[in-house]
């Protein structure tokens, strides 16, 4: 039944649309799909027959399942429908992710993913969705995710682009909180992130990265973050003034291992690398602010340090008491 959210039958009608809510019964496995997907996962929102893209915004509630074996490859894909000769549409979504697009007001959560495949290049991947506008997202696991994204311009694991839009005459932030990512990163996009690609004026809670990351010369660009590659404040004109909706990452930790190896002799293009956020980017504050008016990085640990900061107050927790009986 996934297949078919926002899918037309032959007489145009829709019986999974985008905008209900849905919610898992059981855990599911995407690897023995109908016969005409070969195996592979479509984008939910994306139209194989005209390439168009609709976003999501409704409601999915995982209900704390898991949804297994996603693959998504449309290369792949296309040559085994040229290989077999079936009468099958071939796929060209540039957005990959179990969502093409999260719309305004959406709400994905309690849902996890397990061996999850994305290959090939892209506009935007991620496992659960490619792009996010506006869209609200909580426990979120990705339990394991294999990736390689040589050529895609941004992905994330969790989630490629997210960010933060106007919906009625204010910035309405777009949201990341309480979701965690295990992921083996073969080849990266041009613009990486352990949970989240780009993150423009929106917010990442509460969450961690984990896993194994081999990072390429092969770009003459390459910009990587732990938690976040890009952390960007944006604007917008409204009532005639120019606003601001910062981008905020709060009480998150990564533990990610990564490799760095000349891919390309002679590349000096430039690399942009952070264990939890890669490039910061933010407006002066001469106008009118909405939302936020600053960019926030604060309490973000490393999974070591993190562990050692609860050691230390725990010890100071017994040590306070210790001295409050002596004293008594």
């Amino acid at each position: 039944q996934l297949m078919q959210i926002g899918k037309a039958d032959a007489e145009g009608n829709v019986r999974f649309p985008l905008d209900a809510c849905y919610s898992l019964r059981n855990d599911i496995s995407l690897d023995d799909l109908a016969e005409e997907t070969l195996g592979y996962w479509s984008p939910i929102g994306y139209n194989a027959v005209d390439g168009t893209v609709e976003e999501f915004t409704g409601v999915f509630d995982g209900r704390g399942y898991t949804i297994v074996n996603m693959n998504l490859d449309k290369a792949a894909f296309n040559k085994e429908v040229d290989d077999s000769q079936l009468e099958l549409t071939k796929q060209n979504y540039t957005s990959a992710g179990f969502f093409a697009k999260l719309g305004a007001n959406s709400i994905v959560k309690n849902v996890k993913f397990e061996n999850a495949v994305i290959n090939g290049a892209y506009s935007y991947a991620g496992v659960l969705a490619a792009e996010a506008y506006t869209a609200d997202i909580e426990r979120i696991e990705i339990k394991s995710a294999t990736l390689n994204l040589k050529d895609t311009d941004v992905a994330g694991t969790v989630v490629g682009k997210n960010e933060s839009t106007v919906v009625a005459q204010a910035f309405t932030s777009s949201s990341l909180d309480r979701v965690s990512a295990n992921v083996n990163v073969i080849s990266p996009s041009k613009v990486f992130g352990g949970l989240v690609g780009e993150n423009k004026g929106g917010y990442v809670v509460y969450s961690y990265a984990v896993g194994n990351i081999e990072l390429f010369n092969e770009y003459s660009d390459l910009t990587f973050g732990g938690i976040v590659a890009k952390n960007e404040t944006i604007s917008a004109t409204i009532d005639s003034r120019t606003v601001y909706s910062g981008a905020s990452v709060k009480d998150c930790y990564t533990s990610l291992n990564f490799t760095y190896t000349t891919e390309t002799a002679g590349n000096t293009g430039n690399i942009h690398a952070g264990m939890i956020i890669g490039t910061n980017s933010s407006y002066s504050k001469t106008e009118t602010f909405g939302g936020q008016d600053h960019l926030q990085i604060h309490q973000l640990f490393y999974l070591e340090e993190y562990f050692l900061l609860y050691i230390h107050q725990y010890i100071l927790q017994l040590l306070l008491q210790v001295y409050m009986i002596v004293k008594i």
